[in-house]
């Protein structure tokens, strides 16, 4: 009953985008619970490696889910669809770590990221926001292959293009956040009661419609790709079945 009912969009598009939702709620823990949760994960890297990974299992749980219910109790390939996205987030979040420790410095010594601060918007908002590439890179290659194999046929190239699509999306709503926030602050470092409830909305607000705009993308695309093509149904593999690759 519950296949049935996902196999219209807007149920399952309402489903995915929840799950995806709940599963990055947890990312908001450590502005609630403050230190020492932020200190942990603010000044160890390996503390903020092993929240990513959290946070990763948490999230492709929520999704697997919805996979699940989706694709019926038969598929055996669906549950890969977790350790494919912990180890996708984690191996992302080390080449932004690798990134932020050569290349940004480098950056700063040849006054190139003083020129980018003098973009404006979209210029140096945008490009802030675009940490969410090397994410959708390695999550669009991870979870291509798991759908590839779901479905026997290649589809690592369509699941690449709606997560870059998607980061890109969210690169411009992080944009206009940072926007926002900047003109909140507007070089304070103490808000009143007013700025500060403010920012807050600010920042939860884009947050919360960035999640919703990754899910309802990557949701789309994997309705699509669900859908018979051609009369030919493409349920997915009940049996192990020759794996298909990038």
């Amino acid at each position: 009953m519950i296949q049935k009912w996902l196999s219209h969009w807007p149920v399952f598009g309402s489903a995915w985008i929840l799950a995806t939702v709940i599963g990055a709620a947890p990312v908001a823990l450590p502005y609630v619970a403050g230190p020492p949760l932020t200190d942990a994960i603010s000044f160890s890297f390996y503390g903020y490696v092993v929240w990513a990974a959290a946070i990763a299992s948490w999230m492709a749980l929520c999704q697997y889910v919805v996979l699940r219910a989706h694709f019926g109790h038969h598929s055996i390939t669906a549950p890969i669809w977790i350790p494919a996205t912990v180890i996708a987030l984690v191996v992302a979040v080390l080449a932004i770590g690798i990134w932020q420790a050569t290349v940004i410095p480098a950056l700063v010594r040849s006054n190139a990221l003083q020129a980018l601060m003098q973009l404006g918007f979209p210029g140096v908002e945008v490009i802030i926001g675009l940490y969410a590439i090397p994410i959708a890179l390695s999550l669009g290659l991870s979870q291509g292959v798991v759908l590839s194999n779901l479905y026997l046929r290649n589809l690592v190239r369509p699941w690449l293009f709606a997560n870059l699509a998607a980061a890109l999306i969210v690169a411009i709503v992080q944009g206009i956040q940072n926007l926002e926030m900047d003109n909140l602050l507007d070089g304070r470092y103490i808000l009143d009661e007013a700025r500060l409830a403010t920012a807050n909305v600010v920042f939860l607000g884009g947050s919360l419609l960035s999640v919703v705009l990754y899910g309802a993308v990557t949701g789309l695309t994997l309705f699509v790709l669900a859908r018979p093509q051609n009369g030919v149904d493409t349920s997915p593999a009940t049996q192990s079945g020759s794996p298909v690759s990038a």
